[in-house]
């Protein structure tokens, strides 16, 4: 007695969902569920893609940093190969102590050497993913100017990020 008034609280005549209705609703959820998963994939892809580009970005800045202090304190830059590759800049402080640094490219690492009076060199990573292409990363002399353009290239396959700069060092003249 007591089940058959729990089932006179609902009306006998309301019928659940029609089948278009359920058909309706899943079509919707499935729009949404591409959606949320195109979002997603954007998101993975371009996480890497703004890592990528921000490792190219902060090595190609140190590379032009260093170069154009050096380049700015140097009172004689040696005419450097067609690559650029090593570039050698000399100077003489107040105290006439003798500097001279010399720049090299290799396995995608710019390198500084750094010599007071010719003792025992110090030497640094200024960057790292420089290209070595002679045609992207290069260092040519235009008469008192060294022209500088300089590559980075972080990545693999078509998802690799590629970020150059083209910079004018004016060294300072000779005293």
């Amino acid at each position: 007695m007591m089940f058959s008034k729990r089932l006179r609280r609902f009306p006998r005549g309301q019928a659940g969902f029609t089948l278009v209705e359920m058909l309706v609703s899943l079509a919707i959820l499935g729009l949404i569920g591409v959606g949320a998963a195109t979002a997603t994939s954007q998101v993975i892809i371009q996480v890497p893609r703004n890592s990528d580009y921000t490792a190219a970005s902060t090595s190609i800045a140190s590379a032009i940093s260093w170069l154009s202090r050096d380049a700015q304190m140097a009172q004689d830059v040696a005419a450097p190969p067609p690559t650029g590759f090593p570039l050698v800049l000399t100077w003489t402080e107040w105290d006439n102590s003798e500097h001279a640094v010399t720049y090299t490219l290799a396995d995608g690492e710019l390198r500084r050497s750094y010599s007071i009076d010719g003792g025992d060199p110090t030497e640094t990573v200024v960057a790292e993913h420089i290209s070595q292409d002679p045609a992207l990363t290069q260092i040519t002399p235009d008469g008192s100017i060294l022209k500088l353009k300089i590559t980075a290239v972080v990545g693999n396959g078509e998802l690799a990020v590629t970020l150059t700069r083209l910079r004018d060092i004016i060294p300072r003249p000779s005293l």
